[in-house]
């Protein structure tokens, strides 16, 4: 599912327990489980979010001033965020708690994921 965030440009960045991307259009990315940043210059982090309190660390700050190409959930739940330099962000679906958030900036398309319960039997 296309989120609708081509040519989002990020202007704040802000990280404690999660990292929200805030934009221009108006809209909002938010990553609360471990995120895998792919950077341009083909090396590679992944950043354990909701291990601790992460204020004032920097990883994420490269992101101010990048233009998102594409915000793509696919049919697990995984959420791919492109960015305009060739980086790319990705978060997995969690059992436990809603891996990430998005409201587009067109306002109208709120979406949250979280991996879906094993059922009962």
């Amino acid at each position: 599912m296309d989120l609708a965030f081509g040519g989002f440009v990020v202007t704040d960045v802000a990280i404690d327990f999660s990292v929200r991307l805030n934009g221009s259009p108006r809209g909002t990315l938010k990553f609360e489980t471990p995120v895998l940043i792919q950077r341009a210059d083909g090396t590679s982090e992944l950043v354990d979010l909701g291990a601790g309190d992460l204020t004032g660390d920097h990883r994420f700050d490269f992101l101010m001033g990048l233009t998102i190409e594409a915000a793509i959930a696919d049919s697990t739940g995984t959420l791919v965020v492109t960015l305009s330099e060739g980086s790319r962000l990705s978060a997995e679906p969690s059992p436990d708690y809603e891996a990430w958030g998005a409201v587009a900036p067109d306002g109208v398309r709120p979406a949250r994921h979280a991996q879906p319960a094993a059922p009962n039997v």
